[in-house]
């Protein structure tokens, strides 16, 4: 993942800097999940833009994409947030 796609995680999830940053390092879907995202966001952008007559569809269609992998990407990030607290015990 570019440093430039990364910007869009770090965007929506700010206090989780340094938890996206070990999961990028380490996990293979999470970095799937921020590609995926950061496409979603760039093809979001596009959409709300054109005035091709399926636009507002797409725009729904992608809304609902992106809150799929904010959830997706928030559940990661508890997870590795649950067991770093798990292992400070």
């Amino acid at each position: 993942m570019t440093t430039g796609r990364i910007r869009y995680v770090l965007a929506r999830f700010p206090q989780q800097r340094r938890l996206i940053f070990c999961l990028l390092g380490r996990c293979n879907t999470f970095r799937a999940l921020c590609n995926d995202y950061a496409a979603a966001i760039e093809a979001l952008r596009y959409w709300r833009q054109s005035e091709a007559p399926q636009a507002a569809e797409r725009i729904r269609e992608y809304q609902q994409v992106i809150a799929e992998l904010e959830a997706e990407i928030r559940h990661h990030l508890e997870v590795q947030e649950n067991a770093a607290v798990s292992k400070g015990r």
